[in-house]
C-alpha cells in the first residue's frame, strides 16, 4: 500500500471513526496538552536510575529522539462509570519510512532486551517486566507485549499491541484489569479498527 505521512489533525480525525470495544468513544488528546505531557517525560529522563542501564539514559532519550519531528495523536476511551481511561492508543506518523520502520523495530526489540529492570526516581524504586504476547490480528507484522510495574504492593499490567501500517505507527494500550487474554484481543481489534482507516 501506499507510504504516507500525516499531519497530526489527520490522525487525530483517524479516532472520529471507531468505539472501543464497550462502545465508549476514543476522545482525542489536545496538541498542547499531548505537548506537555512529552515535555514532562523528558525531563523526568535526567533524573531516573535504570537497572540495566542499557534498558534506560540514552536508550530512553533515543525514543523521544526518534520520533523528532514526528506528528502524533493520542486518544482515550474511558470505561464505564470511571474516570481512568482504560485504554489509550497513540499514532506517530510525520516521518520517513525507515525512521517511523525504526520506531517500530525499537519498541518490538525492547520487549526482549528489558524484561526485567529497575526504576529509581524521586526516592521510588519501581520493578517492571515485558514478555510478548500471543496476538491475532488482520494487521501484518502486529506484536503485543505485556508490562508489569511494581511499585511496593501496587501492581499494575498494561497491554501493548503494536503496528506499522502506511506510514503510521500505531500503539493500542490497554490497562489491564486481569484478564490479559481478553484485552489483548481487544486492544487488537482496536488497532485493526484504525488500520482499515489507513487506506
Amino acid at each position: 500500500m501506499a507510504f504516507k505521512k500525516y499531519t497530526n489533525a489527520e490522525l487525530a480525525e483517524l479516532f472520529e471513526s471507531i468505539d472501543n470495544a464497550e462502545g465508549a468513544p476514543f476522545v482525542a488528546m489536545p496538541e498542547d496538552q499531548l505537548l506537555q505531557g512529552v515535555d514532562a517525560a523528558k525531563s523526568m529522563i535526567s533524573s531516573m536510575k535504570v537497572t540495566p542501564a542499557a534498558c534506560g539514559g540514552a536508550a530512553l532519550a533515543g525514543s523521544f529522539q526518534a520520533v523528532q519531528g514526528a506528528s502524533m495523536a493520542v486518544a482515550v476511551a474511558r470505561p464505564s462509570g470511571s474516570a481512568s481511561p482504560v485504554q489509550t492508543v497513540s499514532l506517530v506518523s510525520g516521518l520517513d519510512q525507515a525512521k517511523l520502520s525504526a520506531i517500530y523495530a525499537r519498541n518490538k526489540e525492547q520487549a526482549k532486551t528489558c524484561r526485567h529492570m529497575v526504576i529509581e526516581v524521586a526516592g521510588q524504586k519501581a520493578e517492571s517486566s515485558m514478555a510478548e504476547v500471543p496476538v491475532a490480528t488482520a494487521t501484518p507484522g502486529t506484536f503485543a507485549v505485556k508490562a508489569t510495574s511494581t511499585v511496593g504492593t501496587v501492581v499494575t499490567t498494561q497491554i501493548m499491541v503494536t503496528a506499522l501500517k502506511g506510514g503510521v505507527v500505531i500503539t493500542s494500550n490497554y490497562v489491564s484489569a486481569g484478564n490479559v487474554a481478553l484485552e489483548t484481543k481487544q486492544a487488537a481489534e482496536t488497532l485493526d479498527d484504525i488500520a482499515a482507516l489507513i487506506k
